[in-house]
């Protein structure tokens, strides 16, 4: 898609630098298909130095997110066209760039703050890398140039499930094959409710959007507008001639309360590691996010006890629920056995004091089922909402006797790979053998198998003073409990309880007569069904 931008050339003379290849922001961005099914979104140009030209759309005097002053960081877009693959997150850090001065000096050397306006038509020369799976150009001691002025493009709008998707297991899944385009992308999401709002040290504050879908994305606090500590936008102000701690941005923020539903939310597509890299967005000003709407209730803090029922035991489905605009008038639970099934029963959830409500589902009375259900909740004035939506329920399933084996929590019917317990905290009774384990000569991380067959393997992320870190290839354990999660959709084990058992057992054999090529394309029934076990591929070539 083409948009007309007004732009107006400037004629100047620019000295003449060591002469690097200049290319788009298209080709620093793109990757195909292919590569990114399988989780490849390295720049094909990372580690180059090259010569980019892009519109500024973020004042870097507001970056926020070094508290040290090592860096400061603005976006720039295509001057050309919108869309995918149309934007870049642009740095001076003297540390990154291998520049012997401060970061006032490479400002000073690059003309970063003078350059970088809102609207400017910039041509820079810089490193291409990546931090935490997010592309990134650090500038080189160069001095960039104006070379126009243009009006900055509309944000582009599209939805947070082309970025995270509702995994069905209270879990959100990486988006990579519809996401990556975006990424520096300043973009739009509309009608969507604000959650999980809760304060992170002294000056920040976690929050995140979701739809009505419950699919949820994080909000990354770059910008000064929504981060209150002032040592980290106060840089311009200091090379001003001001004083430490003055900043553009000197208005105390505080998210929306939870449950507020906002016309619109706008920001920068970026990557963000906590606990696992996910896509959030970077808002800019406070005018990036809109009036608030009529709100339904907000339901969240949902839970099943107990986690691992039997088939015969009723399990009691707790939620918190408020509404900021009202009050909550009802809620039920909505339910149905056999994964997919749409035949819901509704049962009705009562208040069972403050803001947290009960409904009970009843066992379906065969061991392995898997339940599914969704919450609604409506307010006094008639306001309903579906959580998560049906279409994508929450589900957990009954064993008889508890969970045993590894396939238990590998073993999925979701298609992306997600486990049906991922994000839950499960008891267990799991004898493994450790085949893998962080020692440095090792695979760096823990992976324990019960069997050879699929399903059989899972990996354990460390926690420090759990014990996994005195493991060795060969040890027997028992694993009695564990928090499941997806890391990149790689299913782990983490905070494990374990007893240890014995040592010096043989490993479980290398499975092999998998073809490589099927991993590769991320075959469900190869690549998912063997994820965390010892493989062996024999007489492979080159292709």
């Amino acid at each position: 898609m083409k948009k007309s931008l007004l732009f107006l050339l400037i004629s100047s003379f620019t000295a003449v630098y060591a002469q690097f290849p200049l290319v788009s922001i298209e080709d620093i961005q793109f990757r195909d298909e292919a590569s990114l099914a399988g989780e490849d979104d390295l720049s094909l140009y990372n580690g180059d130095t090259v010569t980019v030209q892009g519109i500024v759309t973020f004042d870097p005097c507001t970056y926020a997110l070094s508290t040290s002053g090592s860096r400061m960081g603005t976006f720039v877009v295509d001057q050309d066209n919108v869309g995918g693959w149309t934007g870049l997150h642009v740095l001076i850090d003297p540390g990154a760039s291998g520049f012997g001065g401060t970061l006032e000096d490479l400002n000073d050397a690059t003309l970063f703050v003078d350059n970088f306006q809102i609207g400017n038509v910039v041509e820079f020369t810089g490193i291409v890398g990546t931090f935490d799976g997010f592309t990134q150009i650090v500038l080189l001691d160069e001095p960039s140039s104006i070379i126009g002025f243009s009006s900055v493009p509309d944000p582009w709008v599209t939805t947070i499930d082309t970025f995270m998707m509702n995994d069905g297991a209270g879990g959100q899944v990486m988006q990579t094959i519809t996401g990556e385009q975006y990424e520096g992308v300043f973009v739009e999401f509309q009608n969507v409710f604000v959650v999980d709002v809760s304060p992170f040290g002294d000056f920040r504050w976690n929050w995140s959007l979701q739809d009505a879908d419950g699919n949820k994305i994080q909000i990354r606090d770059m910008s000064g507008f929504i981060r209150n500590d002032t040592n980290t936008d106060d840089e311009c102000a200091i090379w001003s001639g001001g004083a430490a701690g003055e900043t553009a941005t000197p208005d105390e923020f505080e998210p929306p309360t939870t449950g507020t539903y906002l016309e619109y939310v706008r920001g920068t597509i970026v990557e963000a590691f906590g606990g696992g890299t996910a896509y959030a967005l970077a808002i800019h000003t406070l005018d990036d996010i809109g009036p608030s709407l009529v709100s339904p209730p907000t339901v969240s803090g949902i839970s099943n006890s107990p986690v691992v029922p039997t088939p015969s035991e009723n399990v009691t489905i707790s939620a918190t629920i408020t509404d900021i605009d009202g009050t909550v008038a009802s809620a039920a639970v909505f339910y149905s056995f056999g994964f997919g099934s749409t035949a819901f029963t509704e049962v009705a959830m009562s208040n069972t004091g403050g803001d947290t409500w009960e409904g009970v589902i009843p066992g379906p009375g065969t061991d392995g089922e898997i339940v599914n259900y969704y919450i609604v909740a409506t307010d006094d004035g008639g306001n309903a909402i579906e959580t998560p939506a049906s279409v994508s329920p929450l589900t957990y399933q009954v064993w008889a006797d508890g969970i045993t084996s590894i396939a238990q929590i590998q073993e999925t019917p979701f298609t992306n790979g997600s486990s049906i317990w991922s994000g839950k905290t499960v008891p267990t009774d799991i004898e493994a053998i450790v085949m893998a384990t962080s020692q440095t000569y090792d695979l760096s991380f823990v992976t324990v198998q019960d069997g050879e067959g699929p399903w059989s393997g899972i990996a354990i992320r460390s926690q420090p003073g759990d014990g996994t870190a005195d493991l060795h290839r060969g040890d027997k354990i028992r694993i009695t409990s564990g928090k499941v999660f997806e890391d990149f959709s790689f299913t782990r084990l983490d905070s494990i309880s374990f007893e240890f058992i014995s040592q010096a057992n043989p490993l479980y054999n290398a499975v092999t007569g998998l073809d490589p090529l099927d991993i590769d394309a991320k075959v469900f029934d190869v690549a998912e069904a063997y994820e965390g076990m010892l493989l062996r591929f024999e007489e492979i070539g080159r292709a």
